[in-house]
């Protein structure tokens, strides 16, 4: 009898310990590990592809405009990480796709941070507007308008905050009409000024911003489409590097393949990696070596052509690169280990998706957002975490969302060569390629 006594007083004390332990883990702000892969998120309020995604000063996300339906729209949304939940924001002044988007700060004085998007197009318009967020009133303005129209532009930020936006498609058709102008625009005094231009005109291009050997600032233009036409023959390998205190550009070493439409990212360690492309080298990644001024080519593990996104995932030195989706819509993944130099498969995305967004969160994660997915737009989001990085646990008050009805996507379609059209048509009159 006694035995049964006392055992049933170590069962209750164990009961009681486990339930304690239960509200400690749920109610406190713990964190645990989590094993590397892809949980599920909120859905947004709206499909979208072709957006824009900035991670804000407090760790939200804010994402901006984008197309739907064959036409840009103008719904922005953010992403609160503890939550895992989306609430919809101010809507901008104008609707437009293949836009840019940076954070800047707006004072001198304090540390208050806008996000700055610009150029794009807007219908059938390309657009040399600008608008500025701000996230303390939720609220947009309109920004100085860049001195040319852009759309297939890019842009990074300098070292002092100012903002680099380079070359682009501008008004009156992706052919012929791309040029080599480049401007600046300072937040504090909300102005663009022209500087030095390119020595090649280019659209489709990347930019990424990192430091020479002598360890200052620069700005490398990559890649991209030149003026003479559309073709795999019209792609670029040269590169050129801008230097803002003497306002100058210089060719820097030609990368191995010619490439459009592809990915770039400045690694931890200082060398920039680049991936894929509108191009028969979709199984090859090169990176940049700013102390020797040279590019090596290091094959990656599956195929990942245009259409994809990257972001960097894990802690400071130790981060790799995530790469995902593609322009089937894709679902696989593969990361990227700059300490090796090698590429190995992950954990595939619970959806296909295309022309999505990737971002890294200030934990290290990256959240996946929105794009293409079998044959139409996905409202979905979802979040990668490597295997070492620590992350909160997850909340007990869900915040329920309405997915809206899925209706047809519209992207560069991938059979659009074999149809006879060319990359002119499809990327500037999407809307002809809606299945009705």
């Amino acid at each position: 009898m006694r035995i049964n006594s006392t055992f049933k007083a170590t069962s209750y004390k164990i009961f009681v310990v486990f339930i304690i332990c239960l509200i400690y883990f749920f109610f406190t702000d713990t964190t645990i590990l989590a094993a590397s892969g892809w949980v599920n998120k909120g859905d947004l309020n709206v499909q979208r592809y072709l957006h824009t995604a900035t991670v804000l000063s407090d760790g939200k996300v804010l994402v901006v405009c984008g197309g739907r339906n064959g036409t840009p729209i103008r719904q922005s949304e953010i992403f609160d990480p503890t939550t895992g939940n989306w609430t919809n924001s101010n809507n901008t002044l104008l609707s437009r796709r293949y836009h840019t988007a940076d954070l800047v700060r707006v004072s001198e004085i304090t540390e208050e941070t806008n996000v700055l998007i610009a150029g794009g197009i807007g219908g059938t318009e390309i657009t040399n507007t600008a608008e500025l967020y701000n996230p303390l009133s939720n609220t947009w303005k309109y920004a100085s308008n860049m001195k040319n129209a852009r759309l297939f532009h890019a842009s990074s930020s300098l070292n002092d905050g100012r903002i680099l936006v380079t070359a682009g498609a501008a008004t009156g058709g992706f052919i012929k009409e791309k040029h080599s102008s480049t401007e600046i625009y300072d937040p504090i005094s909300n102005t663009w000024t022209l500087k030095a231009p390119l020595g090649t005109a280019r659209a489709y291009h990347e930019q990424v911003t990192f430091k020479d050997a002598q360890g200052n600032t620069k700005v490398m233009v990559i890649g991209g489409i030149d003026t003479n036409g559309n073709s795999e023959a019209n792609a670029l390998a040269t590169t050129e590097i801008y230097d803002s205190y003497t306002n100058t550009w210089s060719y820097g070493p030609n990368m191995n393949f010619k490439r459009y439409d592809f990915l770039a990212i400045t690694l931890p360690d200082g060398r920039v990696l680049v991936v894929g492309g509108n191009i028969n080298n979709d199984v090859t990644s090169e990176v940049y070596n700013p102390n020797d001024n040279s590019w090596t080519v290091y094959s990656a593990s599956k195929a990942f052509r245009y259409g994809g996104a990257i972001a960097l995932v894990g802690s400071g030195s130790s981060s790799n690169v995530l790469a995902s989706g593609g322009n089937t819509p894709d679902a696989t993944a593969q990361l990227f280990n700059p300490s090796t130099n090698t590429w190995g498969i992950t954990d595939s995305m619970s959806k296909p998706r295309s022309r999505f967004m990737l971002t890294t969160l200030k934990n290290g994660s990256a959240l996946a957002i929105a794009g293409a997915s079998e044959n139409t737009l996905t409202n979905t989001s979802e979040v990668y975490t490597p295997d070492q990085i620590i992350v909160p646990t997850p909340t007990l008050v869900p915040i329920p969302s309405v997915s809206p009805t899925p209706e047809p996507f519209l992207d560069l379609p991938w059979d659009y060569r074999s149809q006879g059209s060319s990359f002119e048509q499809v990327a500037l009159n999407p809307e002809s390629w809606f299945d009705t």
